[in-house]
């Protein structure tokens, strides 16, 4: 390298170091080192998680602002689940954010195409709603790449396939992209962004800030009196608002839900598995669930799933003797034709009881047990039905004693499995047809 390009080079480094400078001055204590790990370009993905007032949408326009400094090349896009939250939320975070680095003068909203576009490059910062995915396809800044991008509140946002396909449209001929998401944990531990946080990936960093971590002055005396108000009146509200803690929803259903991978030794300790067919009509899934209950420690496990959309009924029999063998399956009573169907085909299949009350006192039953254990890789429909199961709410809001939704299909079979074990831990007669 001669001496020229050797100087030219210090010199970029010099003018991206004082950029850098000024991101920092604005920002808090609670997140330098994030911004640290951002300039070493350490990770490609980071989750900043806090509850009201920690922070984390104010650091991510910075940061996300301040790479745009720093990246002479860059274009930005910034994603919520839907179109009609952008204008009152990143829209001026975004506008705060270019002006705290002074950066307005450079920068021009465009409300035809809900973007700041930057007058001299046309460099864009678009803002995006996942409610129609299509917007995403195929987007191309009109200079340059997209290097930067901004999930905020990502727990609105269905699931990482999610993510992953609105990444894969515009982080296309990128070599160092930056991935900022924000949100405030959801309150079920169940919840798949809760799962997926607690999952290790070498390229995210997770960082948790709160309220506490930022100058009083920034947040104001009435924000603080507020939140310490709440605290002496109901700490695990408060620690859920503000402090950004995973909890349990007020409407949750199954609240005693374990998702993880079952040890070796727990399925060997197992000495007898239920099987349960709830029936698919239309666009429903057949859905076939294998679950083992352990009464000493109140535990159901739920040990298999199959899961298939206007399966054939000579596939599903095959399937259904395939992991089943000639154990008993308990099926939903309301196709007697799929029963005798699966019969003639080799399945020892019996109709569930059901009745009166039947689903509401299944459901209870399983939602009184010390914990349902789920292994999310092994049964991930039965992982997203429990954990997303959630009682209805009547006319004025107030959560009624009926369950509300059409994905309990998993629920269902795993009630009819285990059928005989409610009846009789309840002392009841069981009869069958």
């Amino acid at each position: 390298m001669d001496d020229t390009a050797a100087d030219n080079k210090q010199d970029t480094r010099k003018v991206k170091a004082d950029k850098s400078a000024i991101v920092k001055k604005k920002i808090g204590e609670a997140f330098q080192g994030v911004y640290k790990d951002i300039l070493n370009g350490s990770h490609r993905h980071y989750w900043l998680l806090g509850g009201r007032g920690s922070g984390k949408s104010s650091f991510a326009s910075l940061a996300m602002a301040g790479e745009l400094l720093r990246r002479p090349k860059a274009n930005a896009v910034i994603f919520r689940k839907t179109e009609s939250t952008l204008r009152d939320s990143v829209m001026p975070q975004t506008a705060w954010a270019l002006e705290q680095l002074g950066m307005s003068e450079q920068w021009e909203f465009m409300a035809s195409r809900c973007a700041f576009e930057e007058k001299d490059t046309r460099r864009l910062i678009l803002m995006r709603g996942l409610d129609k995915p299509i917007r995403t396809k195929g987007i191309k800044p009109k200079e340059g790449a997209f290097e930067l991008a901004w999930f905020e509140e990502l727990a609105e946002f269905r699931g990482m396939e999610e993510i992953r396909t609105a990444l894969a449209s515009v982080f296309r001929g990128c070599d160092a992209p930056v991935c900022l998401a924000t949100f405030n944990p959801p309150g079920a531990p169940g919840h798949w962004l809760n799962r997926e946080t607690a999952r290790d990936s070498p390229e995210r960093l997770i960082h948790r800030s709160d309220y506490r971590g930022l100058p009083p002055e920034w947040l104001g005396a009435a924000f603080i009196a507020e939140a310490e108000a709440i605290r002496e009146r109901d700490e695990s509200l408060w620690r859920r608002m503000y402090l950004g803690e995973a909890g349990t929803e007020d409407g949750a259903i199954f609240t005693n839900v374990g998702l993880r991978a079952l040890e070796t030794f727990e399925r060997e300790a197992v000495d007898r598995v239920w099987n349960g067919l709830d029936f698919g009509f239309g666009a429903s899934p057949d859905a076939l669930i294998r679950v083992s209950y352990d009464a000493k420690r109140r535990r159901v496990i739920v040990l298999d799933e199959f899961w298939g959309i206007r399966t054939p009924s000579e596939t599903l029999a095959a399937i259904i003797r395939q992991r089943c063998g000639h154990g008993i399956v308990t099926c939903d009573n309301a196709e007697p034709r799929m029963i005798d169907t699966l019969r003639a085909r080799g399945v020892n299949a019996r109709a569930a009881v059901k009745g009166s009350g039947s689903v509401m006192h299944g459901v209870r039953w399983l939602a009184d047990r010390l914990e349902i254990v789920i292994d999310p890789a092994r049964c991930p429909n039965a992982a997203r039905e429990f954990t997303s199961y959630q009682y209805n709410r009547d006319r004025y809001g107030n959560w009624s004693a009926e369950p509300t939704g059409d994905e309990h299909h998993t629920i269902d079979a795993c009630r009819y499995a285990l059928e005989e074990v409610m009846a009789e831990r309840a002392g009841r007669v069981f009869k069958r047809e």
